[in-house]
């Protein structure tokens, strides 16, 4: 994280924006950032990361190293591309945005489940 006062900006080099995911908070006014290009219409689905987490926790009851990797990858992917990204941004943006609080929630139970079989 970079700190900011209210009115600066900034750039991101060496192609940050176009490979990264990022959140801007910043300044004196409630705003919400996000950049929308870089997703992958066959990855970045709600769809996706949930179909994705039922089939690593089923490959998780198998015990062959390439489930496990396939368990790891998508238990960090949830979190990290998923929960961390929406919930970074406050409870602001989750009371504006009920829909996708209430699926946030869904892929909570899934991360708790992750962190069962982890423990």
């Amino acid at each position: 994280a970079v700190p900011m006062v209210s009115g600066e900006g900034y750039v991101m080099l060496a192609g940050f924006n176009e490979a990264h995911q990022h959140c801007v908070i910043s300044g004196d006014a409630r705003r919400f950032s996000s950049t929308h290009r870089v997703a992958d219409p066959e990855r970045s689905t709600l769809g996706y990361i949930e179909e994705r987490c039922l089939e690593a926790l089923k490959l998780s009851r198998e015990p062959h190293p390439d489930a496990l990797r396939v368990f790891m990858e998508v238990h960090t992917e949830l979190e990290a591309e998923w929960l961390r990204q929406f919930y970074f941004q406050g409870l602001v943006h989750a009371s504006v945005n009920v829909w996708w609080t209430g699926k946030m929630r869904e892929l909570q139970k899934h991360f708790r489940a992750f962190e069962r079989r982890t423990a």
